[in-house]
């Protein structure tokens, strides 16, 4: 994905995936969801993205995970990253 690409090689970030989120009926918004050794500054981030990234394309949600869901032959399971629990 073109977000994940502009995004790959935040400061601290491991690793890095980008899904859309429902946050309620019909209305949807992008969100990265990354690993990293220790939280991270999601406005740092959110800065970062906006030098990067037109305006829609930038996460509006971003979610620290112990590690990022995969199937047994080690591809990205997206649904499962929009079924994941956010504070």
């Amino acid at each position: 994905m073109e977000v994940e690409a502009a995004l790959a090689d935040l400061p601290g970030v491991l690793e890095l995936a980008v899904t859309d989120l429902a946050i309620k009926k019909d209305v949807r918004v992008i969100a990265a969801f990354y690993v990293s050794d220790e939280p991270l500054d999601q406005r740092a981030l959110q800065a970062v993205a906006a030098e990067r990234l037109a305006r829609y394309t930038q996460a509006r949600a971003w979610v620290r995970v112990e590690a990022l869901p995969r199937n047994a032959n080690g591809k990205l399971r997206r649904r499962a990253l929009q079924d994941h629990p956010r504070d």
